[in-house]
């Protein structure tokens, strides 16, 4: 039982890690709590399962003694509450909420990043369906630089992420990773090598 008690904590403290979504009778979280109770980080308002009603998004964060933040994302639909525990531990100050709109014909996604480090940066997106919140993507950058834009002129936005070649010199060969946003999620659709000035073969492309 002991060892299995240690599991347990060892995984609840895991970084970048979102638990699997639950729907939470938790009551509306007050603007400032004791240390250990949630506060609320961000919010905002849109119809993210494309119901016609609007929905609100909140990142919740409690502080946890002689560690960083762990932060909760939060959708409250008329009166159902779904939450998505998360283990990301980083300071509050640098952690952001925002709402991804790639186009006027695509649900609103919800978007998650800070910086994992003095060189790094992390993107996690998510997405609601009116029963269930859960992750879409999980993306990191070692540049950093994390850019959603539309790169092709097409209508729907993009997202560009570039990272270091570490088997050659980072500060002058980076790859320049391409996602489109296909059959519900972002999926790599070419990566270009800054130094040679080429495209990685289709074969050579990972996600």
């Amino acid at each position: 039982m002991k060892k299995y008690l240690i599991l347990l904590v060892l995984l609840s403290f895991s970084p970048y890690v979102f638990a699997a979504p639950v729907e939470s009778s938790r009551a509306d979280v007050p603007e400032t709590a004791d240390i250990g109770e949630y506060v609320l980080k961000d919010e905002f308002v849109s119809d993210l399962d494309g119901c016609g009603q609007e929905e609100k998004a909140a990142l919740l964060y409690r502080d946890i003694p002689e560690m960083f933040t762990n932060f909760t994302l939060q959708v409250k639909k008329a009166k159902r509450t779904f939450d998505l525990d998360s283990a990301i531990l980083a300071p509050k100050d640098q952690c952001i909420l925002e709402e991804i709109v790639i186009s006027p014909e695509h649900k609103p996604l919800i978007g998650i990043s800070y910086p994992t480090g003095g060189h790094s940066e992390w993107l996690g997106i998510y997405s609601f369906d009116g029963k269930t919140l859960s992750e879409v993507n999980n993306l990191f950058s070692d540049r950093p630089s994390i850019v959603i834009k539309d790169v092709d002129d097409d209508g729907v936005k993009d997202i560009e992420i570039i990272n270091r070649d570490n088997e050659n010199d980072p500060s002058e060969d980076s790859y320049i990773k391409i996602y489109k946003y296909k059959d519900g999620k972002f999926k790599t659709f070419s990566v270009y090598r800054t130094k040679t000035g080429t495209y990685l073969p289709e074969d050579k492309i990972e996600e």
